[in-house]
């Protein structure tokens, strides 16, 4: 059965899930990228399900960002073809030439612009519910995910430093002396394990007049 025979409310009705589908790759790629690593290390100690779920995706950040982006892909280039299937149902060739457009726009708003803002301000909310979703897609796309990540990680290495490995941010990087002040513990605590809270601003304050950045 070819899609020109297939009723446009249901063509229409596949592309307004499709837009969710990508909505939420694109709400979860920012959300786990926005998480607190210390926090997110601190919760997963304590026994959180999701935390633990997303500290370990996010070990490889390559194959987190390879499941999203592959996924987010495969919807976006399928919507595209259902949309030019409409388009020259209800256009003809002048269908063909507004589609992409009218699809752009559409997925600008509610697949990318909308999503993005809400995960970046419910970060944790997100992440710890969208990782039990994302886990067995990852299962799925892993040998699409390892063949894209061969070839990128192959370009990318030799632009990269071995000694700027920002995903995983060791005790050489970022060390707790025991000679500091008690406030200083005090305050990089409460930058460490708050996500949202104003005593991170008066802290920082504190911290730059004590010579901390």
């Amino acid at each position: 059965m070819a899609l020109e025979d297939v009723p446009i409310i249901y063509l229409v009705a596949s592309i307004l899930v499709l837009v969710l589908v990508s909505a939420f790759f694109s709400g979860t790629e920012t959300a786990m990228m926005a998480l607190n690593r210390y926090r997110l290390r601190h919760l997963a100690k304590r026994g959180h399900r999701g935390a633990r779920l997303a500290s370990r995706m996010l070990q490889r950040p390559d194959r987190l960002l390879g499941v999203i982006l592959v996924g987010n892909n495969l919807v976006n280039f399928t919507a595209a073809t259902i949309a030019t299937v409409i388009g020259i149902l209800l256009l003809g060739e002048t269908g063909v030439l507004l589609a992409p457009w009218v699809l752009t726009l559409i997925f600008l708003i509610f697949a990318e612009v909308a999503p993005k803002t809400l995960a970046a301000e419910r970060t944790e909310s997100w992440a710890f519910k969208a990782v039990f979703v994302l886990q067995p897609i990852a299962r799925v796309l892993h040998p699409a995910v390892l063949f894209v990540n061969t070839f990128s990680n192959a370009l990318v290495r030799p632009l990269l430093g071995s000694q700027h490995d920002w995903w995983r941010l060791g005790k050489r990087h970022f060390r707790l002396r025991t000679d500091l002040p008690a406030v200083k513990h005090e305050c990089i605590s409460s930058l460490l394990f708050c996500s949202r809270c104003s005593a991170c601003l008066s802290c920082r304050g504190r911290l730059s007049s004590l010579g901390l950045p």
